[in-house]
């Protein structure tokens, strides 16, 4: 389970890379969300990965932030 400061860093990136941070869309299958987890919001969904999948999430917006 994602850490607290993973989860709302996570959030934070999101809303700068323009996704957004309340309920998911089909713009989070570029992130690696099945169908069935796109139906929920976007805090349950960080909070279900693990600290290494939200690790590497935080690292790819991280890289997507970067280059906008």
């Amino acid at each position: 389970m994602a850490t607290e400061k993973q989860v709302r860093y996570a959030l934070l990136l999101l809303g700068r890379a323009g996704y957004f941070t309340r309920f998911m869309d089909g713009s989070f299958r570029r992130l690696g969300a099945s169908m069935a987890q796109r139906q929920g919001r976007v805090e349950d969904w960080l909070r279900s990965l693990s600290v290494a999948e939200a690790s590497a999430l935080i690292d790819q917006l991280r890289a997507e932030t970067e280059v906008a």
